[in-house]
């Protein structure tokens, strides 16, 4: 039989287990519910209930592409972005020589992913060797993409071709003229003075020959397309010859050599 004190200390010791058992229970409840209000919890964007988040609108300015065609580049831009950019500025250097070439021209506010914009620069002779576009904006326009502004080309220069297409008798004010006509065939503007257009007569007698050339002139500034007639008064007839030959000759030309020459014969007659 137990005593009361005995029964009491028991009792004692069975209540404060339970309640440390319980306080312990409370604890883990409170630490799990704890865990899972914090997964639950969205995260604070800094966005209202039910709004989505926004992407954020800005242009992309980029330099598409650098053409050469004789004394004109053709530089396309074009903006990638999702806002209309701000007008600003092109660059472009040419890297010709020790100087260079520098040229700035304005671009208006290009509409998003909309027509690509076109600018041309024109010098005094052909383009050639490096190009650099770069957009020039101040630093004031943010875009989604800084490090597409710049493009680069390095390329020899287009050269025209001029053909010599025809020789052709003229009179004129009773002097008999001589007609080289010369085109160029190309897409490329003929302005620099290295092109010469030559008419040559050589006249034939028995077994000999005797090669006179009677006109020299230098070519400039012939469009893509266009003809040129050069025109000289018909030589003085050479002593003794059974024939001519005529011939119009262009030197110089870079491009095409086959059609450079033209000829054209002669009989004298000599009754």
């Amino acid at each position: 039989m137990l005593k009361l004190n005995s029964i009491n200390t028991a009792t004692a010791k069975t209540c404060a287990s339970a309640i440390f058992c319980l306080i312990v229970l409370l604890a883990a409840v409170s630490q799990d519910a704890a865990a899972q209000a914090t997964l639950e919890r969205p995260r604070d964007t800094g966005l209202k209930k039910n709004e989505s988040p926004k992407v954020q609108k800005l242009p992309d300015l980029v330099v598409t592409s650098i053409e050469y065609s004789g004394n004109k580049a053709t530089i396309s831009v074009h903006n990638k972005g999702i806002e209309t950019s701000a007008p600003c500025k092109l660059n472009f250097d040419l890297a010709a020589g020790e100087a260079g070439e520098h040229w700035t021209v304005p671009v208006p506010a290009l509409f998003p992913k909309g027509f690509v914009h076109t600018v041309t620069i024109s010098r005094n002779q052909p383009f050639a060797g490096k190009g650099v576009g770069n957009f020039y904006t101040d630093n004031e326009t943010t875009e989604s993409n800084e490090s597409n502004n710049t493009l680069t080309i390095d390329k020899a220069a287009a050269a025209p071709d001029i053909a010599a297409i025809g020789i052709s008798f003229k009179a004129e004010a009773g002097v008999t003229q001589i007609v080289g006509r010369v085109q160029n065939v190309s897409k490329v503007n003929a302005i620099t003075s290295d092109i010469q257009v030559r008419l040559i007569r050589i006249a034939l007698y028995g077994a000999h020959q005797n090669i006179l050339e009677f006109k020299t002139q230098n070519l400039t500034n012939l469009t893509a397309g266009s003809a040129l007639d050069v025109k000289a008064p018909m030589p003085k007839p050479f002593p003794g010859a059974d024939s001519y030959i005529w011939i119009l000759r262009v030197d110089g030309d870079a491009n095409d050599a086959n059609n450079n020459v033209e000829k054209k014969s002669t009989k004298v007659d000599n009754n």
